[in-house]
């Protein structure tokens, strides 16, 4: 006896067919006419521990009897097996499969945190469920795709388990607001919009300045988080020098082991008294440069 396709959604329209070939004790296919009879069981409910069971009737004809065996609404396995008179087939197995998810809702754990590279945000579908109640199978491909302000977009896949995906994303390094969705064959769910807010320096921070080897190198830090640790590598420090005459030139850097540096060459400035500011997060430090004629 053979029964096919191996797989169907709950609910589907697509029938499971089962064929068989009855033979007699010599292996001879029995004649047209003869009846059989297959016997289901379907998947139970959730709440139950065995499924219903049918009785389907067929008949020989041209040396096959052929049943017909529709999916009902519970997901699992259903079990197939014939018999006429004293003969009787082995079981065969078909997987009644959920359909696809009514919906997709995302949630996150925390929605907004602070942009400290460090931070971990728990992305969660929620229960994936059909419009049976059927949860949805473990390992099914779920796809997390998160949207920048700035159009960068990354996709984080994931899978299911329990009826769940979830997964957990880094927050990011600078000040930003991200749109996340999931996508699981052709449904999306809702965009979700994460915020995630500078990270406040603890206390203004020391700036410096000193000439080495022809260059001005002005150096910022140690910049402290609000616990007095040191922020994160690659948190943005914006260097602003305003020349004797007015002019303004912004320069941004990030930070390594909580400190950033800008160095411009010496020669480059002009003498006079430059104002030299050193800004990130919520903290700002600021000094006056004497820059000397001969670029010492």
């Amino acid at each position: 006896m053979l029964a096919g396709p191996s797989s169907v959604s709950a609910g589907s329209a697509k029938p499971v067919q089962v064929v068989s070939i009855p033979l007699d004790a010599l292996g001879n296919p029995i004649v047209d006419g003869n009846n059989i009879t297959v016997q289901v069981e379907h998947p139970p409910a959730a709440w139950l521990t065995a499924g219903a069971r049918q009785l389907i009737s067929a008949t020989t004809q041209s040396l096959l009897s052929n049943a017909t065996i529709q999916a009902r609404q519970f997901a699992g396995m259903l079990t197939a097996a014939a018999t006429t008179g004293a003969s009787h087939s082995p079981a065969r197995r078909v997987l009644i499969s959920p359909s696809d998810p009514v919906s997709i809702t995302v949630t996150a754990t925390p929605r907004s945190a602070p942009a400290d590279g460090r931070t971990l945000i728990t992305l969660d579908t929620g229960l994936l469920q059909d419009r049976y109640g059927n949860r949805l199978m473990d390992g099914m491909l779920v796809t997390f795709v998160v949207s920048g302000e700035d159009g960068e977009r990354r996709t984080l896949p994931t899978t299911t388990l329990d009826g769940h995906a979830m997964l957990r994303m880094r927050a990011p390094k600078t000040p930003t607001a991200q749109t996340v969705v999931a996508t699981l064959g052709e449904q999306v769910s809702e965009p979700l919009t994460l915020h995630f807010s500078p990270e406040a320096a603890f206390a203004p921070f020391a700036l410096t300045a000193s000439t080495t080897e022809g260059a001005v190198a002005f150096v910022a830090g140690p910049i402290l988080g609000p616990l007095g640790q040191l922020v994160a590598d690659d948190t943005p420090v914006v260097f602003t020098l305003t020349a004797p005459g007015g002019a303004v030139a912004v320069e941004n850097r990030r930070t390594l082991n909580g400190y950033a540096s800008y160095e411009k060459p010496a020669d480059l400035l002009q003498a006079g008294v430059y104002t030299v500011t050193a800004a990130s997060g919520g903290a700002q430090s600021s000094l006056l440069y004497e820059a000397s004629a001969d670029g010492d």
